[in-house]
């Protein structure tokens, strides 16, 4: 595929490699001090096309019944218009780890250690881990898959790295009994009035793990685990919410 600088319109000798049909099957989200914040997906498709775009290029989507192509032109909008990311001043680049916030106010009782406040612990990094493992459903006369369910329960999970600052009186009996829990992640988009870039809520956790290391001369640290399960699409109690600052309307 031809490099496209930020903010360059597509043109006709521009090719395109599209997947069709796709369905996101892992999603995984790592935060850490010093690096940038990333996002891995993995997705399963039933269809591969290669063309060069032109005006746009053509959808690599397929009737996955019948096994054949439909017929279809997906336009990227022009970045240099309104909506585009260079009409928003110029490209965004990447958010930075500096504009990452956790609060954690809601699980700090499922620790020995405090986890908020001016002692708590300074955390190094954070991850979210969202397997969405898919069944195939095959039927006679259907050349592929007609559908690719998420197998539910999806268990979601939620692990920390923090140096500690501070050991608060805890039971792990008290722990263990505790009702689930909130935690929120935000990502600020640093322009001339930061906004909400992005914000990872996850309801209904449990803490799975919590592992010390303390040896002379280096920060003691901890390492938290925590899990929520996703029942179903319509589970509002329960799971991880996604919302976010968007723009960009890619299909059109």
């Amino acid at each position: 595929m031809n490099r496209v600088a930020p903010g360059e319109a597509l043109d006709a000798t521009d090719s395109v490699i599209g997947i069709g049909n796709c369905y996101v099957s892992d999603y995984n989200v790592d935060l850490s001090v010093g690096s940038l914040p990333t996002v891995n997906v993995t997705v399963e498709g039933a269809n591969m096309l290669s063309s060069t775009s032109g005006s746009g290029f053509s959808s690599p989507a397929i009737d996955q019944e019948a096994g054949t192509a439909i017929n279809g032109v997906i336009n990227l909008p022009d970045p240099t218009q309104d909506g585009g990311i260079a009409s928003k001043g110029g490209p965004i680049t990447a958010l930075r780890p500096g504009d990452v916030t956790l609060d954690l106010t809601n699980v700090d009782g499922e620790s020995l250690v405090k986890l908020q406040g001016a002692d708590g612990a300074h955390v190094q990094s954070a991850s979210i881990s969202i397997p969405l493992s898919r069944s195939p459903i095959d039927r006679l006369g259907s050349r592929f898959p007609f559908a690719r369910e998420v197998d539910f329960p999806v268990n979601a999970t939620m692990n920390i790295s923090a140096i500690v600052a501070d050991a608060q009186a805890a039971s792990l009996s008290d722990i263990l009994n505790s009702g689930v829990q909130t935690a929120s992640i935000t990502i600020k988009d640093h322009q001339t009035v930061p906004e909400d870039a992005i914000i990872y809520t996850m309801k209904g956790l449990k803490i799975d793990s919590q592992s010390f290391s303390s040896s002379i001369g280096s920060n003691k640290t901890v390492d938290l685990t925590f899990s929520t399960q996703i029942g179903g699409p319509n589970d509002e109690l329960n799971g991880i919410f996604m919302s976010g600052a968007g723009f960009n309307q890619v299909f059109v």
